[in-house]
């Protein structure tokens, strides 16, 4: 019993002892991977600081590399600025050179200004346009899409007609032919089936008669447009 009791104890501390060197290699890389990042951070903000730094260039910095850049360039090209200077007709040339690069520079401004205003113009014309013509767009949006494009049913009516893929079209039309013919037809018949509208009611007092017979009548204050008339209706009421 002592032995099992031993070799328990073993066991154990055997199994505390692999625990303790697990915990402690992950500690160890958890640390690394910690003070990996901190360095990379700390290298990315010293890399901002120079590339700040760079920029921050100061103007008197800025002035004496221009001229030490101007200074290289006259320099070099000593002798040639020299025979321009000397010869006439080179020097001639050379401000003529430059005026026309001054005059090729105030020509676009010219062109750009005239185009803004072409621009301007095409744009007033165009809104002036769809307020004027805005009651034949209405119709314009009503006129089916098989009617708009380069290829629509005017233009190209054979392939239309025969082609598969033109199925769709063709049905398409024909339905909105239908449609149409149902509509007017609709409109005449409530058209012819709508009661009459009359301007006024009428009202006629036979105020005389002959004495030839009791069936006919004068109208004698205004004799146009009446008749004598020999039977009346029986919605005429007569009175003597």
């Amino acid at each position: 019993m002592f032995a099992l009791n031993n070799e328990k104890k073993q066991q154990r501390k055997a199994k505390k002892n692999k625990n303790t060197k697990v915990n402690s290699r992950k500690i160890r890389l958890k640390t690394k991977y910690k003070s990996f990042v901190l360095e990379k951070r700390i290298k990315k903000q010293q890399n901002q600081y120079q590339r700040k730094k760079n920029k921050r260039v100061s103007f008197k910095e800025y002035i004496t590399n221009k001229l030490n850049t101007s200074l290289s360039f006259l320099q070099q090209n000593k002798e040639n600025i020299i025979s321009l200077f000397k010869s006439p007709k080179h020097f001639y040339a050379f401000l003529y050179r430059i005026k026309k690069n001054i005059i090729k520079k105030f020509k676009t401004k010219k062109n750009k200004k005239s185009i803004l205003k072409d621009i301007k113009v095409q744009l007033l014309v165009h809104y002036l346009k769809s307020i004027i013509i805005f009651p034949l767009l209405v119709l314009h949006f009503l006129t089916p899409s098989f009617f708009k494009g380069e290829v629509n049913v005017f233009t190209n009516l054979k392939t239309i007609l025969t082609t598969k893929r033109f199925q769709p079209l063709r049905i398409a039309f024909v339905s909105w032919i239908f449609f149409l013919v149902i509509m007017v037809q609709a409109t005449l018949y409530f058209m012819q089936m709508a009661p009459p509208i009359f301007a006024a009611t009428y009202n006629f007092v036979q105020t005389e008669w002959t004495a030839t017979s009791s069936t006919t009548g004068i109208h004698p204050t205004n004799k146009t447009g009446w008749t004598l008339y020999d039977s009346a209706d029986t919605y005429v009421v007569t009175g003597t």
